[in-house]
């Protein structure tokens, strides 16, 4: 290996080199998660291969479809001959710039559209489309119930690799709703999987998913699913898409005023980010509190937001701590996270910080196992350096999957400033941030295929 004085002369080099390369030298498109150990660097697969995976796996990868216009795009999968079910969000997203004509189904080489929007449901995020021509392959859809210890699986269209991908996730439930589960997750490993289908390893589709706030992941359950899909048609083939889209707008507000939880949240974040309707905090702290008055713990978390920043009610920290450990009491890990952050840096309330990020590990929070690793690393916080117990959580957090600790674990290996040389070890937790879009670890990737470490074929 280089000494460290070398490689800082070669630096410049080092970075030409990785500028004009770029993507053409290595592609991290995301593949099967039977791949991700033992894949070399540069040859890295494009999305996934049926050959892969068993029949079960096959069928459901063979009903998923991409949806998109010029500009943007997401995930349907089929659940029946003409009919597909995508997420309201990304219908919405893609209508904004195109006509229902513009929308194009695609899969492996074969190209659908849309002949028109059947129903939709903007609470739980859903739209079923019916398609022009027969689809093939779809899914039948059965009650069927996630045990806590399932491997769960979702497969999609991400962005911005746009393959058809396979994403494994060993998720402990963090929140569990009448009609969701919510999880924790990195948003940019995600992005563009909302409408995907959530499945176990034996192929049972138990949700279907959607983000219903920055890094959290809503499984709406398989049972409110079918509930969608058995419901009659609500929008007739004379309507135009507004009008479709008004009238169920109007169905929302109603359920919010009848008490709906999941309608007065939805609506609530529909006035804040005006989403389908004029941006009004007042109306969406107003919603919000509806919501967070019955329990729920996004309302709750949102709502606390809008008091810290003065959004729509007069800027409240002892309502922001009030509203944030209501939500945290209920086990809500992120915002267990929050309430440590707050504490420390507000309150300067070292020990009930440090309370609240014991809870937050201990529910499992990924960012919150590698914040304590990094305390144990440096020392802070009255905490010894342990390092031990600096690996013990950054590896808790990255067999999660969170980039961050990936990254670092690799960083480690390859460094040898506190562990023991090993590249292979290095190179195989880099290659995990990296397929994350993780810019740090790509770029200590490339330092090291540069080099020529062993680890890097």
């Amino acid at each position: 290996m280089y000494q460290t004085n070398q490689k800082s002369q070669e630096h410049f080099i080092k970075f030409l080199f990785v500028f004009i390369l770029g993507s053409s030298l290595l592609n991290f498109s995301a593949y099967s998660s039977s791949d991700l150990i033992n894949t070399s660097l540069p040859n890295l697969k494009k999305g996934i291969t049926t050959e892969e995976i068993s029949f079960s796996e096959r069928n459901i990868l063979h009903s998923v479809w991409k949806i998109s216009n010029s500009s943007y795009h997401g995930t349907a999968f089929a659940i029946g001959s003409n009919q597909m079910i995508t997420s309201f969000h990304v219908m919405d997203a893609i209508l904004k710039k195109s006509s229902l004509e513009d929308i194009i189904l695609s899969q492996k080489g074969r190209i659908l559209t849309v002949k028109r929007i059947l129903k939709i449901d903007r609470s739980y995020d859903l739209v079923l489309l019916e398609t022009t021509d027969n689809v093939g392959d779809y899914l039948h859809i059965t009650n069927t119930s996630p045990k806590a210890e399932d491997e769960l699986f979702t497969a999609g269209y991400p962005r911005p690799l746009g393959v058809l991908t396979t994403i494994r996730k060993t998720l402990d439930v963090i929140y569990e709703t009448d009609f969701s589960y919510i999880f924790p997750v990195d948003y940019s490993y995600f992005d563009g999987l909302s409408g995907s289908p959530i499945y176990t390893k034996k192929g049972h589709v138990i949700g279907v998913s959607y983000f219903g706030s920055t890094n959290i992941l809503h499984i709406i359950k398989v049972k409110y699913l079918k509930k969608f899909i058995e419901e009659k048609v609500t929008c007739s083939p004379l309507d135009n898409i507004k009008l479709c889209f008004d009238r169920e707008l109007d169905n929302t507000k109603q359920e919010a005023k009848q008490g709906n939880v999941i309608s007065q949240w939805t609506l609530g974040r529909m006035y804040y980010y005006g989403k389908g309707i004029e941006k009004d905090f007042a109306l969406a702290a107003y919603w919000l509190k509806k919501a967070a008055n019955q329990g729920y713990p996004l309302a709750q978390e949102m709502l606390a937001d809008m008091y810290y920043y003065g959004e729509g009610v007069e800027k409240n920290l002892d309502l922001v701590f009030y509203w944030l450990t209501k939500a945290a009491e209920q086990g809500f890990s992120p915002v267990q996270y929050q309430l440590y952050e707050k504490y420390k840096e507000i309150r300067k309330d070292l020990v009930s910080a440090a309370y609240w990020l014991k809870e937050s590990t201990k529910r499992g929070y990924a960012p919150a196992q590698y914040q304590l690793a990094m305390m144990y690393q440096n020392g802070e916080e009255g905490l010894d350096k342990d390092l031990d117990l600096v690996f013990y959580w950054l590896a808790k957090a990255a067999n999660q999957g969170y980039a961050p600790a990936q990254y670092m674990l690799g960083k480690m290996y390859y460094e040898a400033e506190e562990l023991e040389f090993n590249f292979n070890l290095a190179a195989y937790w880099l290659k995990k941030a990296a397929n994350q879009e993780y810019y740090l670890a790509r770029q200590m990737l490339y330092e090291m295929y540069y080099y020529g470490e062993p680890g890097i074929e």
